[in-house]
């Protein structure tokens, strides 16, 4: 088969059209990911805190054939807020699988979070997996389960339709509107977000550059609109935003609209909130949402709603530090999934 060389992205000709190729072929069998092209690949490698020097591929006779991202964040761990490296679309191409290929880019990996003096690096992967076993084997522990929700098509299109007739009647509370969010309202928003999840771990507090990833520079395959609640006063009292994607499906594709950031003032109004969304979505497609095994609030809303729990995944933390180690010895309260780390978006 000849040898293989480990190479940071920089080092590699046509790095962009390789790693398309490769995640196509990678996750072809794959339902609930993202068909990835050139808009999409190249909006994601400009994730803030994504160095290329830090992501590896391995090589062999000139093409990729596996391959890890890794973004440096501060984000929330333990009560604090840690420096972060987050690992994330680990694939190998099928001819070259059982070589050590994985381990080689990730070993390459941690060494350079190791230089960049992290605290600790965090990753997904499907709960209970052949994944998770090769993780642990690296050092990374177990630290909180993520669920993923879905509503089928069927029971989607008879929710849009009570939330519809509903919508009128939320209870969101006497004076309070919603509104679609306009560009000026960033400020306002990421206060509020960064407010009402400062309780949770895997949180990344917003900064400029991640917020105008998040929501304005999105290439037009992954749209997302985001609303808020205001009172009489213009206070913001709540938000949430819908993302809309095609994800894979049966060997072809499906439209999916994720509910990602719903958070309330009032959390008896998180309910109404939840619904008034879903009165705004299209009716085509699939909802999901994902959600932390320990957010009871939130997954009873999404039960009550008629979402099914059909994947859980772990999210999995690997110390560096006597920070990372004391973050990684906890157990979260809450968690928020960063869902540009779970499934892209």
């Amino acid at each position: 088969m000849g040898k293989y060389e480990i190479r940071r992205h920089p080092e590699i000709d046509g790095i962009l059209d390789q790693l398309v190729d490769l995640a196509r072929i990678c996750f072809a069998d794959y339902d609930g990911v993202i068909n990835v092209d050139q808009k999409f690949l190249r909006w994601y490698l400009s994730r803030p805190g994504m160095d290329p020097q830090g992501c590896f591929a391995a090589v062999h006779r000139g093409t990729v054939v596996s391959n890890t991202f890794v973004t440096t964040e501060q984000v929330q761990l333990g009560g604090e807020v840690l420096r972060v490296g987050l690992v994330d679309t680990v694939m190998t191409h099928p001819d070259h699988r059982r070589r050590g290929l994985a381990r080689d880019v990730l070993d390459a990996a941690i060494e350079y979070m190791h230089e960049r003096e992290v605290d600790a690096s965090q990753l997904y992967t499907a709960a209970d997996s052949m994944p998770q076993r090769f993780y642990e084997g690296l050092g990374y522990r177990e630290y909180v389960r993520v669920r993923y929700y879905a509503l089928d098509p069927k029971q989607r299109l008879n929710l849009l339709a009570l939330a519809q007739r509903q919508e009128t009647k939320g209870k969101l509370g006497c004076g309070m509107e919603m509104r679609t969010a306009k560009k000026n309202d960033g400020k306002a928003l990421r206060r509020f977000l960064d407010r009402s999840f400062a309780g949770y771990d895997g949180y990344i507090p917003l900064h400029d550059a991640l917020w105008s990833w998040r929501r304005e520079r999105r290439p037009n395959i992954l749209p997302v609109q985001t609303y808020m609640v205001h009172d009489w006063e213009g206070r913001i009292q709540g938000t949430g935003t819908l993302a809309t994607a095609r994800l894979r499906k049966g060997g072809g594709s499906e439209l999916m609209t994720g509910i990602l950031d719903l958070a309330v003032s009032d959390r008896r109004r998180a309910g109404a909130l939840f619904d008034r969304l879903i009165s705004h979505a299209s009716a085509e497609g699939m909802f999901i949402a994902t959600s932390g095994a320990v957010n009871g609030g939130f997954n009873r809303i999404c039960e009550s709603r008629g979402f099914t729990c059909i994947a859980l995944e772990v999210s999995m933390l690997r110390p560096f530090t006597e920070k990372g180690e004391a973050a990684a010895a906890g157990s979260p309260k809450r968690w928020y999934t960063a869902t540009e780390s779970l499934v892209g978006i």
